[in-house]
């Protein structure tokens, strides 16, 4: 039968959904009768095809991916209005179906047969159907063709029974609300409830009016005497935080249609602005035909509940935010449940994911291997409910992904429930910066010592040189003073850079400067030239021989003598060359010394020797002149961590 009669299809549709049954969730009963069709028949394929307005939807299928088809290219919709088996043995030879998407498309029949579904009224509803992908030219045979029929014939009573079974479960409903009820009016449950200082509330739905006890009348700041009589949900909902009024009204209606139980905590205004926390908990009863009827349940006040929960988080925030401040990484090992826990501070400490932190031994893979035995026995120990040793180690790690090797300190304690270790937790803490620290305190102390005793021993040999044929106290103390003063000065300049060098001209300036030597009467020449701290510290003692004497004999001790003060690093012929002048002219009369004293050999030999290079000392009738040449190449990085060994001048004075 290819055509439906209108009013005939509105009936039919009347008829199937009075049966409640379309978009349920599989039943074994269907999904039996299902399989069992698709046995006897062969087929790789069955249903139980329910006929909608615009669709057919599965209520059992075997071999099918979908749930449901357009009903423009049902195979069963034609099937339901047969009195027989309805079969197509060759779609493909079909002229009705041959085109259709399930034949040209998935799962592309070439097979269908189809025993009606009808309702006790005879009212058509759709089809218990066998499909294949295989033509069957044969058809079925009379045994599966009777199975066929018998196996639809069953589905109607399956859905009967169904409905009743529903019933029954609504009408178990109403007869629990009826006990409630009667346990109510006689007292027993209001009297439990009010004992437990649990509150309760009933709500008539279609009526809109909640019964509610004094407990519960109070939270939401309700009359008790209104609410014993029966308020509506709106009055009930006015007192719920504006924050959570749309939210819970929005689970009410949930909970309203599905009737699952509602389990909602939420905040209550009350006088002055306060605001108090409740529980709620309760599941909607549904009438015979699926409408929500009653509404029982109770609440419970649970502010002082959140009120400890605030605090609670508070004080972890303020632990957080010390441990942030402290720049602190916290691990908690769940020893019961085998999880490891680390924060975000300690996993970046490791270089290693949540998750990766779980294998102990990758963590530990980390960890220096000079160090790592060591901590794992400390971290046994700790954990050992015989030893439980206090666990505090300084260690070294390895990053992977930053290739920095940090060191971190661990602090952690364990807890034990009886004899046995059941968390292991603590913090960590990077000193890489602190232990760097320490071993530049090492280092500079080190540096300080060896530097003093170098210091020590030059000013030794300034006295003892500065003695031997000293001819009074009071020239030997001077001439000592002086040279300790322009030690101390060098010392002034190369302190300045760190000990790494100095300025020829800083040097030159410290000497102008201590002596006070007349600058309107010095020609003073000369580039940036960087002198290591030994070469510097040599000058400065050699400049200030030279000014000495021009002061009490040479050209600075008249009035109108002049020096010149010339350096550089000569370039072309003689390249990479210092070259370092003093040159007296327009003083008295200059008169070589009859013997050379400890000055004479400090400007000449002692410089040649500091500076790897040559030293001319010339007496000159009109002028001093001093010149040192001396290959630049070092120079600027000789002693850096070290100063003039004075102990080991040509002219030091053997024992005995």
């Amino acid at each position: 039968m290819d055509s439906i009669d209108t009013v005939s299809e509105a009936g039919r549709l009347h008829a199937l959904y009075g049966y409640d049954v379309l978009d349920t969730a599989p039943e074994a009963a269907f999904d039996g009768l299902a399989k069992a069709a698709a046995a006897i028949c062969g087929a790789p394929m069955s249903a139980i095809s329910l006929v909608d307005a615009e669709r057919q939807w599965f209520k059992a299928r075997v071999g099918l991916e979908v749930s449901e088809t357009p009903r423009d290219v049902s195979f069963c919709s034609r099937a339901m209005h047969g009195h027989d088996l309805f079969i197509v043995l060759d779609t493909h030879q079909d002229a009705r179906f041959s085109d259709n998407r399930l034949v040209t498309g998935e799962p592309f029949l070439r097979f269908y047969a189809g025993a009606p579904i009808r309702a006790a009224d005879g009212a058509p509803l759709g089809a218990l159907c066998v499909l294949d992908v295989q033509p069957r030219p044969e058809g079925l045979t009379a045994e599966q063709a009777s199975v066929l029929r018998v196996l639809a014939d069953q589905v109607e009573p399956q859905l009967r029974m169904r409905l009743a079974v529903r019933d029954r479960e609504v009408m178990a409903q109403r007869e629990q609300a009826v006990a409630l009820a009667s346990l109510q009016r006689e007292g027993r449950l209001l009297s439990a409830l009010e004992s437990a200082e649990v509150g309760w509330w009933d709500w008539d739905v279609e009526a809109d009016r909640i019964v509610a006890s004094a407990e519960t009348a109070r939270e939401y700041g309700i009359d008790p005497t209104a609410a014993a009589g029966g308020v509506s949900m709106a009055a009930f909902l006015a007192n719920v935080h504006p924050h959570d009024q749309r939210w819970l009204s929005d689970a009410i209606a949930e909970a309203l249609g599905t009737g699952e139980p509602f389990r909602e905590e939420y905040r209550l205004m009350r006088g002055g602005g306060q605001v108090a926390w409740t529980s709620s908990r309760g599941r909607c009863l549904h009438d015979r035909e699926g409408r929500p009827a009653r509404f029982p349940g109770i609440s419970v006040d649970i502010t002082e509940r959140k009120l400890t929960e605030d605090r609670l988080r508070e004080a972890d925030t303020g632990r957080e935010m010390a441990m942030d401040a402290a720049r602190l990484g916290r691990f908690d090992h769940d020893l019961v449940n085998g999880r490891r826990f680390y924060d975000a501070r300690a996993l970046e400490m490791f270089g290693v994911t949540l998750e990766e932190a779980q294998d102990r031994a990758l963590v530990f893979s980390r960890l220096h291997p000079d160090d790592r035995q060591r901590v794992i026995e400390a971290q046994d120990a700790a954990i050992n409910p015989e030893r439980r040793g206090p666990y505090r180690e300084v260690y070294r790690v390895h990053n992977a992904d930053t290739g920095q090797e940090r060191w971190i300190s661990g602090v952690g304690r364990s807890r034990f429930s009886d004899g046995v270790c059941t968390r292991f937790m603590g913090v960590l803490e990077d000193v890489t910066e602190a232990k760097r620290a320490e071993a530049h305190r090492l280092l500079l102390v080190h540096e300080l010592n060896h530097r003093v005793k170098n210091t020590l021993a030059l000013v030794q040999s300034l006295v003892d040189a500065s003695l031997r044929g000293a001819s009074d106290v009071v020239t030997v103390r001077a001439d000592i003073a002086g040279r300790i003063q322009a030690l101390s000065r060098a010392h002034d300049v190369l302190t300045l850079q760190s000990w790494s060098a100095a300025s020829t001209a800083e040097v030159v300036e410290q000497v102008v400067s201590a002596l006070s030597l007349p600058r309107a009467r010095l020609d003073i020449c000369g580039g940036p030239v960087q002198l290591g701290p030994k070469p510097a510290l040599q000058l400065t003692l050699a400049l200030h021989e030279l000014a000495t004497n021009a002061l009490k004999y040479g050209a600075l001790s008249n009035g109108t003598g002049r020096v010149r003060l010339d350096w550089r690093v000569a370039e072309g012929f003689g390249a990479g060359m210092f070259q370092f002048s003093w040159i007296e002219t327009g003083g008295p009369a200059v008169v070589p010394p009859s013997r050379q004293g400890f000055g004479s050999r400090l400007i000449e030999r002692a410089t040649a020797a500091e500076f790897g290079g040559e030293v001319k000392l010339d007496y000159a009738a009109d002028g001093v002149r001093w010149r040192l040449t001396a290959p630049y190449a070092g120079l600027a990085d000789r002693g850096r961590s070290d100063v003039p060994d004075l102990v080991g001048w040509p002219d030091r004075p053997t024992a005995g």
